[in-house]
């Protein structure tokens, strides 16, 4: 095994919720400047500025994965196990929960200064709580059953499974059912908690 192997997926997994938890922050301000008062009377709805700020999170958070992979690639030699497009297909379904996080984020905090707070409070607390700065099967069996509350937890098992142990697709659909279910949950708790105004 590698370090580099190891650290190329947790700080991608920790940038991308650090950046799409972040957009939080933009989505507050841009309701605090009333910006999203101006779209709505401008005839657009509630849920296509919803999906706007989604839409442009999740391409942001895809940019990055394809900017971690292909440095990992070319800089570090990073292998990627026999099945790299499953480990693409995790990249992507961790920018989708990441994305959900950050649409809950902004639709919870009372203000900008707020929401940085909690994004950067947020991301920092489930990257280490997560396995993203150490690999999480070094830690005690407790401990990793609890972080398995984290979307973190569950793109890092996805990540070693395929890349350090040889893992196979079969091995790691129940992480991908616990990031699609992340993305879904807190997306759908952040479009009814939000409001305009």
């Amino acid at each position: 095994m590698r370090p580099v192997d190891l650290l190329i997926p947790g700080y991608l997994t920790m940038f991308v919720f650090f950046a799409l938890a972040l957009m939080a922050e933009s989505f507050v301000g841009e309701k605090e400047n009333s910006t999203l008062e101006r779209m709505v009377v401008a005839s657009a709805t509630r849920g296509s500025l919803i999906a706007g700020k989604v839409l442009g999170s999740f391409t942001r958070g895809l940019i990055q994965v394809v900017t971690f992979w292909v440095a990992g690639k070319l800089i570090f030699d990073v292998r990627m196990g026999q099945h790299p497009v499953t480990v693409v297909l995790i990249s992507i379904l961790l920018t989708f929960a990441a994305s959900g996080v950050g649409v809950f984020l902004a639709a919870v905090a009372t203000s900008r200064k707020a929401a940085g707070s909690i994004a950067v409070f947020t991301s920092l607390s489930l990257a280490a709580f997560g396995g993203c700065w150490w690999p999480l099967f070094i830690m005690p069996q407790w401990l990793q059953s609890a972080a398995k509350i984290t979307p973190h937890a569950w793109a890092n098992s996805a990540f070693n499974k395929l890349m350090l142990f040889g893992g196979s697709p079969a091995n790691v659909v129940p992480e991908m059912i616990a990031l699609t279910l992340f993305g879904v949950v807190f997306l759908s708790l952040g479009i009814w908690k939000f409001r305009i105004n």
